[in-house]
C-alpha cells in the first residue's frame, strides 16, 4: 500500500506568543436580586392572519363586485398605542421561560374600483415565548412590555369570491416589531 501523506517542505513557524490555557472553575451564570434590573429583550414577529368579512352588506357587495370582474382591493392599518398584551411566567430560572400574549387590533378597509365598501376591525392575537433570568419571587408584575412598531401589509389575491364553503375571507398579514 502507498503511503498517500506527502510531507511538508520548508519550517513551519511557532505560534507567538504562546496562548495560555484557560484555568477551570466552578463560576455559572447567576440570577441575582437587586433594587432593579433592567433586562431588555428585543425581537421581531410576524403573523399571518385570515378572516371572514363580518359584515353581511359588505359581503354581498364584495361578492357581487367579483363576480361583475371589477377591481376589489384590502388596505389595512394599526395602531402601536392600541396594542395589548399580558406575560405569563412559566418557569423560574436561569433561564426562566415567559409567555407573552400580544393582542393588535387591525383597521380592514375594502375597496371597490377604489372607493370604500366597508370598514371592520379584526383583532389580531398570537404569543411568543422567551427565555430571560427569572428569579424566584418575580412576578407579572415585574415584567414590562412594549410593542414599539406595527406594520400592516395585505397580501395580493386576498379574496376569494362567491364560494359554496363559506363567506368571503381576507388576509390580512399583520408584523409586529417588538
Amino acid at each position: 500500500m502507498k503511503n498517500k501523506r506527502k510531507t511538508i517542505k520548508g519550517s513551519q513557524p511557532t505560534p507567538t506568543p504562546t496562548p495560555i490555557p484557560i484555568d477551570p472553575n466552578d463560576l455559572a451564570p447567576e440570577c441575582i436580586f437587586v433594587e432593579k434590573v433592567y433586562d431588555w429583550v428585543f425581537f421581531a414577529n410576524k403573523y399571518e392572519n385570515k378572516n371572514f368579512i363580518p359584515d353581511e352588506e359588505c359581503r354581498a357587495a364584495v361578492a357581487a363586485a367579483l363576480a361583475a370582474g371589477q377591481r376589489v382591493d384590502v388596505r389595512c392599518s394599526a395602531d402601536v398605542d392600541d396594542v395589548q398584551s399580558s406575560a405569563t411566567i412559566l418557569e423560574h430560572g436561569n433561564p426562566g421561560r415567559v409567555l407573552i400574549v400580544w393582542t393588535v387590533p387591525v383597521d380592514v378597509t375594502i375597496l371597490v374600483n377604489g372607493a370604500s365598501v366597508c370598514t371592520f376591525t379584526v383583532r389580531t392575537q398570537f404569543t411568543d415565548e422567551i427565555m430571560l433570568c427569572v428569579p424566584t419571587g418575580i412576578t407579572e408584575d415585574n415584567i414590562r412590555l412594549r410593542a414599539y412598531q406595527v406594520i400592516c401589509q395585505t397580501s395580493g389575491a386576498v379574496l376569494m369570491g362567491p364560494d359554496p364553503f363559506g363567506p368571503i375571507k381576507v388576509d390580512p398579514i399583520v408584523k409586529t416589531l417588538i
